[in-house]
């Protein structure tokens, strides 16, 4: 996502959308959470919506599967350390 939005600053640093099952979502909202220095984003800039969305609709949702969709701010991930630095928060938070 973009760092800003209509000139807005957005506060998210990672956002994860989901839909109706959680069971995903919610676990890996809190581990990311968890150090308390870090804005994520629930549902939040976008939800995931069945209705407009194709990749995880159509991949995960029509299967029954677990699903999440991740999104990274973009000035967030522009440098070698803080793509490092987020790939290992991640892979912590979805273990």
């Amino acid at each position: 996502m973009t760092p800003f939005l209509a000139g807005q600053p957005r506060p998210w640093k990672i956002a994860l959308s989901s839909h109706l099952d959680r069971s995903l979502a919610d676990p890996v909202l809190a581990a990311l959470r968890r150090p308390g220095d870090v804005a994520v984003g629930d549902n939040q800039p976008y939800d995931l919506d069945p209705e407009v969305d194709y990749s995880i609709p159509f991949h995960a949702l029509r299967r029954g599967l677990p699903h999440i969709q991740v999104e990274f701010r973009q000035d967030e991930i522009t440098q070698t350390t803080t793509q490092r630095h987020w790939a290992l928060g991640f892979a912590r938070a979805v273990m």
